[in-house]
């Protein structure tokens, strides 16, 4: 539920700037490292094997549909948000 948490800030963001008048145009590019999740928020269909899913990926599809953020896909070993909080391989 990270990508939840992170649009969720976006969005909060992105609404905080609107009310001072600094509205962003285009949606927020967001950088995933779960191809399941992106495909997941991608896809509009709900499909038999979705149907338990909880209302917090709704939300997020409809974030995504409505061009609030925007998901790309980068591989874990390249994802810049891990750079604090993954320790560095041993070589």
């Amino acid at each position: 539920m990270a990508l939840f948490r992170a649009i969720r800030e976006v969005v909060w963001q992105r609404r905080l700037l609107a009310e001072l008048g600094e509205e962003q145009q285009g949606p927020t590019p967001l950088y995933c490292d779960s191809q399941g999740a992106i495909a997941l928020a991608k896809n509009p269909v709900l499909h038999g094997l979705t149907k338990h899913m909880k209302v917090k990926w709704h939300w997020v599809r409809s974030m995504v549909t409505a061009g609030e953020v925007e998901l790309h896909y980068v591989k874990t070993t390249a994802q810049p948000a891990d750079m604090m909080t993954k320790r560095l391989v041993e070589q």
